[in-house]
């Protein structure tokens, strides 16, 4: 029987939600972008992981985004 719910599922759910938290926090624009994108991609990976472990399937291996808030010049 698969399991009912995806630990990593219920993690990437958290981080989107942190993430929407973060963007309505924040007065840059351009910021507040990059954090709902980073929500939308969690919860589209959620839902992959979620729908693979309801299937008993494996997660297809994808490519982790590099996010880049200019924290780091050398990048």
């Amino acid at each position: 029987m698969p399991p009912q719910y995806s630990k990593i599922a219920e993690r990437l759910l958290v981080h989107a939600g942190l993430c929407r938290e973060m963007a309505m926090a924040t007065t840059d624009s351009a910021m507040a972008r990059k954090l709902l994108q980073m929500a939308e991609d969690c919860v589209g990976a959620a839902a992959e992981d979620w729908a693979a472990a309801r299937s008993n399937k494996p997660t297809a291996a994808q490519p982790v985004p590099k996010w880049n808030f200019g924290l780091n010049s050398n990048t």
